[in-house]
């Protein structure tokens, strides 16, 4: 058996802004994405100290009844 280390890392202090959409697995609806996506799109510019503005998050929970995106 191999003993895995456990490690403690510190990483610098991020804030996020974003859309999120909740979206039904059986009711798949494809546009209301893509308009969280416009939405942010035509916002971003409202956003002050963008440290990358070519980089982007989604990060997304699902279970199996839905799924939630956000787009920051």
């Amino acid at each position: 058996m191999l003993n895995n280390q456990v490690e403690i890392v510190e990483l610098e202090e991020k804030h996020f802004v974003g859309v999120p959409v909740t979206v039904a697995f059986q009711k798949h609806d494809p546009e209301r994405i893509n308009e969280a996506n416009r939405i942010f799109t035509a916002r971003k510019n409202e956003i002050k100290g963008i440290i990358n503005e070519h980089e982007y998050v989604c990060p997304h929970f699902a279970n199996d009844v839905l799924f939630t995106y956000i787009y920051w």
